[in-house]
């Protein structure tokens, strides 16, 4: 989970109800784009490396453990909310 999806969501309904719906979203697609620029004219790209010749170097019981958790942290986070507000609901 990034900085830009705790706090964008937040940020992204604040603007909309300040400036409406539709300015949200050009006031996005305008900090969108100048981002873009920018990285595309002050980030260098990464030189290419030379491939392992190892076939298990690239799947570690780790790594792939720790993309699990990742997705379903991801997942929780995202979905159990608007789950727990229908669910509240239901019970009182």
């Amino acid at each position: 989970m990034t900085a830009g999806q705790l706090i964008g969501p937040p940020l992204g309904t604040y603007a909309a109800s300040l400036f409406g719906y539709r300015a949200a979203f050009v006031a996005a697609f305008v900090i969108v784009s100048i981002f873009l620029i920018f990285c595309h004219h002050y980030v260098s790209d990464i030189p290419l490396q030379k491939k392992r010749s190892s076939p298990d170097a690239y799947y570690k019981k780790g790594l792939i453990l720790g993309w699990a958790l990742s997705l379903i942290a991801t997942v929780q986070l995202t979905f159990l909310p608007a789950f727990f507000q229908g669910f509240w609901r239901v019970l009182i």
